[in-house]
């Protein structure tokens, strides 16, 4: 009797599928490899952090407005965790060009590529999950 009684609940552990999160995230992830790509080719001092400060300024407020968006969201901890880390890669890989360019020097491709690996695992690892929440239930709005 239990048992049929069981069968008509549905738990629900995490948030429904977000357009949104699923947007914003991937507009970050190309503005990101696009900004990447770029100071891969650039030669000092066009590769210098002074003429990206723009840049970062923009994606720390992207960010932010998905940071905004996934906290407004009910049972979104996972997404908001990674969102979390995104913010704080981010602002590592800031960090990283602004030493560069301290020393007046371009970053190399060879310290780039992980930079941007490291990025792309935790733009996947959002996407994963908003995908995964797709497969599972109704949008959000």
């Amino acid at each position: 009797m239990l048992l049929v009684g069981l069968t008509g609940c549905t738990v629900t552990l995490l948030s429904a599928y977000d357009p949104g999160t699923d947007q914003m995230t991937t507009a970050l992830q190309r503005s990101v490899a696009d900004h990447i790509e770029a100071l891969a080719v650039e030669e000092a001092p066009a590769c210098l952090y002074e003429n990206y400060r723009a840049f970062y300024r923009q994606q720390h407020v992207d960010v932010g407005a998905l940071e905004l968006r996934v906290n407004a969201i009910d049972r979104n901890q996972p997404t908001i965790v990674q969102v979390s880390e995104l913010k704080s890669a981010l602002s590592r890989f800031e960090l990283l060009h602004q030493a560069a360019s301290d020393r007046k020097r371009c970053q190399s491709p060879a310290e780039l590529q992980p930079a941007a690996s490291g990025l792309n695992s935790t733009f996947g690892a959002i996407l994963k999950l908003e995908i995964a929440k797709q497969r599972g239930g109704k949008t959000a709005t």
